[in-house]
């Protein structure tokens, strides 16, 4: 709808007979514009603004996986860091009985000065041990406090968190099928050359095709051209518009459009590899952490059961009281060993969910040992 209205003072001179006019003139023109058909331009446009919709609402849905993971990330590592943290403690004061024992055999005459040099470099490397977990026990307090804007009240408040194993997918091709159907990036793609066609159905029909409209025009005019009085005025039509350009400026435009399709078109596939790739990274690398800390496991009991033998053969005499605790400290060093490879687990698991577009707070927020 268009209205444009004016009013002004009108003197006419007339060179004849006919007698001067000043009259106060005034006209209000109204017109009613209504598209009936444009060949698709309109239908185009609109579905271009829903699919830019669609993909804002995916990319927030991809930003709040993505915080998702980092949060859990950040409280997963810093779980890891204290439960490593103390095995190495826990090692280093060991390590230090061993040696503090060696110095008082040596100085009574029992012992011997490379039993005192060997448990000295290895107490070097367990105190060397302890001071880099300090350091990732620092660095892993300050991520949780980015991601969660305060320090946990204390170590016990950090449970440990549990294997999301019943979202995770059975093996590596249903994790690129998952993938494929529900990555975030691959369906903005998607969305991206979806919307680049639709571009060019609109210039095509802006550029090459004309457009039909119901037009409907109301004239009111008052004291206009010396003749005192109202006069109104209606007109109502169809009318066709066709711009032809002769220089085929429409037809390059639709030519460039279909280029944002072929390089959409391009980009998709490259997201598509990009996703395969991803998801099988992620399949692997969670598989790998398994296996690892299976053998991390077997590790683990193999120096209990080896502790536990020296344990019994020391009290018969078989065996030195220096072989105990050099056992205690292979088996802190594994069990920590095989709490970070429980870690990495959890990482792995927590990756591959984001890669297939699972992530939700459920996965995370779940206890172990319940």
């Amino acid at each position: 709808i268009k209205l444009t209205s004016w009013a002004g003072r009108e003197k006419i001179d007339n060179h004849a007979a006919t007698a001067d006019t000043t009259l106060n003139a005034s006209e209000n023109d109204l017109t009613f514009t209504q598209l009936l058909w444009d060949f698709g331009k309109t239908s185009a446009a609109v579905r271009q603004a829903d699919l830019k919709v669609d993909k804002k609402s995916t990319s927030v849905e991809a930003t709040r996986q993505q915080v998702i993971v980092e949060a859990a990330t950040a409280y997963v590592n810093l779980y890891r860091a204290l439960e490593v943290r103390d095995y190495a403690v826990r090692s280093e004061q060991n390590l230090m009985r061993q040696f503090q024992l060696e110095q008082s055999r040596l100085a009574a005459g029992a012992g011997k000065s490379s039993d005192v040099q060997q448990v000295q470099a290895t107490l070097s490397g367990a105190s060397a041990r302890r001071a880099r977990m300090d350091l990732v026990l620092q660095q892993a307090s300050n991520r949780f406090f980015n991601e969660f804007g305060r320090y946990p009240a204390s170590a016990a408040a950090l449970v440990k968190p549990a294997i999301p194993a019943d979202l995770l997918p059975a093996n590596m091709d249903e994790a690129v099928k998952r993938a494929m159907e529900a990555n975030p990036v691959l369906a903005n793609a998607r969305t991206d050359l979806n919307v680049e066609r639709e571009a060019v159905r609109e210039e095509r029909a802006n550029s090459l095709l004309p457009k039909l409209e119901f037009i409907h025009d109301y004239k009111r005019k008052s004291d206009i051209a010396g003749t005192a009085g109202v006069k109104t005025e209606n007109f109502s039509k169809v009318q066709l518009t066709w711009d032809m350009d002769l220089g085929f400026a429409g037809r390059h435009k639709v030519d460039a459009a279909e280029f944002g399709v072929a390089k959409a078109s391009s980009d998709l596939t490259d997201a598509e590899r990009n996703v395969t790739e991803r998801s099988r990274n992620a399949w692997q690398t969670l598989d790998v952490a398994k296996r690892t800390k299976g053998y991390l496991d077997s590790q683990v009991a193999a120096a209990e059961k080896f502790l536990d033998l020296a344990r019994k053969e020391q009290q018969a005499g078989k065996r030195s009281l220096l072989d105990v605790l050099s056992g205690e400290t292979v088996l802190m060093n594994a069990q920590a060993d095989a709490v970070s490879a429980e870690a990495d687990i959890l990482l792995s698991a927590y990756n591959l969910l984001l890669v297939t577009g699972k992530m939700d707070e459920g996965a995370v927020t779940r206890v172990a040992g319940k």
